[in-house]
């Protein structure tokens, strides 16, 4: 099973707000709407995330999750992913050594959905996380 995320090198803006609600607000307003995405790779299908409406909507949960995984020698969540170009229902589950993820692929960027509910598992082990 396959996952990675490719950062990319994207163009970004200057701050112009000293005031943001949330790390998501700020990326939201750096990064431009025409610029690198962010890849991610699930069992070989490439996903792409735009850094200002996909990756500043989910950066939270990722935190969460990341948090979680780390903290918690195990554990299950249930994630929905509410950009309207990576809608998801992400169903976690982990252990001392493993990290399974099943997956509900709604709406993706390039309609690609139903090509992701087909390889919908990701089992890998928790530290690759």
């Amino acid at each position: 099973m396959i996952f990675s995320i490719q950062v990319s090198n994207p163009t970004y803006s200057t701050i112009t707000n000293n005031d943001y609600d949330s790390i998501g607000d700020l990326l939201e307003d750096i990064f431009p709407l025409n610029t690198e995405q962010c890849i991610m790779f699930w069992n070989h299908v490439c996903i792409p995330l735009s850094y200002k409406y996909d990756i500043s909507i989910i950066l939270d949960d990722i935190i969460f999750i990341i948090n979680e995984v780390s903290n918690n020698t195990n554990g299950y969540l249930e994630i929905d992913w509410p950009s309207n170009t990576f809608s998801a229902k992400w169903y976690i589950s982990w252990d001392s050594v493993d990290l399974k993820i099943n997956t509900k692929w709604y709406n993706i960027v390039g309609n690609i959905e139903s090509i992701l509910n087909n390889v919908n598992e990701l089992a890998i082990k928790k530290i690759a996380f």
